[in-house]
């Protein structure tokens, strides 16, 4: 007898067929979301790294800014040094020739003191003003100190009495 004739299904096709467009666009949609995922983390770490750059930038000025204070400061200790040494001179020699030294010096360290005044933050500029103030001003009388004349080039320092 005849026996029942098997009839096997059609081969299913890869991609074919109404069911099988949905996973391809169900995988389009995954790669997107991801792809969308890994720009908003670079986003996100784009914008951490130009903020950071951006600190580093400020940090790096006021560095410089402070370099400077720094430079004019040792200006001005460089200053006051030359300028106690032309006073050491006319001690030591007895007479004014270091006078117009001294007279240059004092004028440098005014004019340093007055630079680092702008380049130190304002809690210190009352210290670089008594360091301006305490600096000895050359006298119209000499350096002596006392007020006496002190007279001309090549005179004692101390004045003709002194």
């Amino acid at each position: 007898e005849d026996a029942p004739e098997r009839r096997s299904a059609p081969p299913a096709s890869i991609g074919g067929g109404a069911l099988d467009a949905e996973p391809p666009r169900r995988i389009g949609r995954q790669l997107s979301a991801a792809f969308l995922i890994v720009w908003i983390i670079a986003a996100g770490l784009s914008v951490v790294h130009l903020t950071l750059l951006r600190e580093v930038k400020a940090n790096l000025e006021q560095m410089r800014a402070d370099e400077m204070a720094i430079r004019d400061s040792l200006g001005l200790a460089a200053a006051i040094r030359e300028q106690y040494i032309h006073v050491a001179h006319c001690i030591v020699h007895g007479n004014l020739d270091h006078l117009p030294h001294y007279e240059h010096w004092a004028a440098k360290v005014s004019v340093a003191a007055s630079t680092l005044r702008g380049a130190v933050p304002a809690s210190e500029r009352r210290r670089v003003d008594s360091i301006g103030d305490a600096s000895p001003r050359p006298h119209r009388g000499g350096v002596d100190g006392r007020g006496g004349r002190s007279g001309s080039r090549g005179e004692r320092c101390g004045g003709p009495d002194g």
